[in-house]
């Protein structure tokens, strides 16, 4: 007699469905609270609502894509788009080399690395304190001095630019006039990255030093394959977080454009949703090229 075959799930597989899991409150909340909402602003961005007074209906004109064509012909919208492209282009290489280098650091031992542990993540708690109560107006908070603080910074940043030159170093430079951004926006990849380092065997680096490798080879032939896992999640976190935050050229201007008097609805959401789009194929882009390079141990 014949025993029954039985199917075993195998370690991906297995890795897989427990990501799933892990996630599933997030797609159901996504389904049920964003997709809908989404469909609604796509459908306003090709209608123009009027409310007739005597019938109490609202009456219902397409619009086609005239309200795409006509915020592509906006000079404020291609500036403030292009703008968020730089912060971009800037933000996430910072944010992931300062958030490894951090890692690494705060994986060595040393005296007191539960206190720099919690320093470098307090900022992403105490920042949206801080930013409610400028946004309110309120907490004390001087405008001069922050402006001056401003204006310090960017002229710190305009002579390391000078000192270095050439492209790299106008990267250092409108990195190190960003720096604030970076460091708030490094607490969770840091974190992310240290669970990273502290999955990687200690068996795997005693073997290599005693086959005589360096450290600098221990790094590429090791550390960073293993890691480059978390360097696609950084990444995708990095990119929603530069693109999505409040700081963001476009969505300022989105923000203002909503709240000026007599605002085109339409417009709006024409823009909103061609951000959008844009949002989604630069990152699901640069997450399908860092994936390529992704090694997944089995």
């Amino acid at each position: 007699m014949k025993k029954p075959r039985s199917y075993k799930l195998g370690l991906m597989t297995r890795r897989s469905l427990n990501g799933w899991l892990f996630i599933l409150p997030f797609v159901i909340g996504l389904i049920f609270f964003v997709l809908s909402p989404l469909y609604t602003a796509l459908v306003l961005s090709f209608n123009v609502q009027t409310f007739n007074s005597v019938t109490n209906i609202t009456d219902i004109e397409p619009h086609g894509f005239q309200a795409y064509i006509d915020a592509i012909k906006e000079g404020n919208f291609i500036t403030n788009l292009i703008a968020s492209a730089s912060d971009l282009a800037i933000m996430v290489p910072s944010v992931l080399i300062f958030s490894f280098l951090m890692a690494n650091v705060l994986n060595s031992k040393f005296v007191g690395r539960t206190v720099a542990r919690a320093i470098l993540f307090m900022p992403v708690i105490t920042s949206a304190g801080v930013a409610a109560s400028m946004l309110a107006g309120g907490g004390g908070v001087d405008e001069s001095q922050i402006a001056s603080m401003g204006s310090q910074a960017m002229n710190l940043a305009g002579n390391i630019e000078e000192s270095i030159g050439g492209s790299f170093g106008t990267f250092v430079g409108a990195a190190f006039d960003k720096l604030t951004a970076i460091i708030n926006g490094a607490g969770v990849p840091t974190l992310i990255f240290l669970a990273g380092l502290q999955t990687i065997s200690p068996s795997i680096f005693e073997s290599s030093k005693v086959e005589g490798a360096t450290a600098w080879e221990n790094f590429w032939k090791i550390t960073f394959p293993m890691i480059s896992p978390m360097i696609l999640v950084n990444a995708v976190y990095a990119m929603i977080d530069v693109l999505c935050g409040m700081s963001n050229p476009m969505l300022s201007y989105l923000y203002s454009y909503m709240n000026e008097g007599g605002a085109d609805q339409v417009n709006l959401m024409a823009m909103s949703w061609m951000y959008f789009l844009l949002v989604t194929i630069v990152v699901a882009v640069v997450a399908g090229i860092i994936s390529k390079l992704v090694y997944y141990e089995n």
